[in-house]
């Protein structure tokens, strides 16, 4: 029988999957990542052994986040993710960097599948992302191909060479393989659910902008 952290884990899975599968309108490109993100989560998953829950400083965002994503379209991922909010282990993880001093407070990345977990899988990584009000996280790629869920805070959101766009509530954005892209949030809190794919054992870095990040 699973704990029942990864009770909630697996029943955060099936409500986004659920949410995936009544999609139709979406790019080609996202309905094919949904239809591969559905096929890697056929396999097998695995008790994990995650370590002992940890908040950080933008945590303190999360009740508001939560609240308005149970007051929006995705309403029943915060539902899935409310029992488990408290087993999660949060952190950052980038080095510092003297260009973003403040930014360890401001951004934070906590993950219910994968190796830091409460469950593991071998293909896939899955978590939530949260950013503070009037944040900028800076460019950055990984080869992990990585589609997002938006589930609370409309942020602008940048995907290679494209400009910022707003995307709300509800919104399904994929960052291709070592594409780089940026998010930036007003007086809203962003709450996202990530999916990695693929390469998801590399970690995710800063850009100078290898002309590569760029696909014209």
């Amino acid at each position: 029988m699973p704990s029942n952290a990864e009770a909630a884990a697996l029943k955060l899975f099936a409500a986004f999957q659920a949410d995936l599968l009544a999609r139709a309108d979406e790019t080609a490109a996202v309905l094919d990542e949904r239809d591969a993100i559905l096929l890697a989560w056929s396999h097998p998953h695995r008790a994990a052994q995650p370590g002992a829950p940890q908040r950080e400083p933008v945590c303190r965002h999360l009740d508001a986040a939560i609240a308005a994503t149970l007051a929006g379209p995705a309403r029943p991922i915060a539902e899935a993710a409310r029992p488990l909010l408290a087993s999660l282990r949060w952190h950052y993880g980038y080095p510092y960097d003297p260009r973003w001093p403040d930014l360890g407070e401001r951004v934070g990345f906590a993950q219910v599948i994968g190796d830091s977990g409460l469950l593991d899988h071998a293909l896939l990584h899955v978590g939530l992302t949260l950013l503070a009000p009037h944040t900028h996280y800076p460019l950055h790629a990984h080869p992990a191909i990585e589609l997002y869920f938006v589930l609370s805070g409309t942020a602008e959101w940048q995907i290679g060479r494209d400009d910022f766009v707003a995307r709300p509530a509800g919104s399904l954005i994929l960052h291709p393989s070592n594409v780089g892209h940026a998010m930036r949030t007003g007086a809203e809190p962003l709450l996202a659910l990530y999916v990695w794919r693929g390469d998801i054992d590399s970690p995710s870095v800063f850009s100078d902008v290898p002309a590569a990040w760029f696909p014209r």
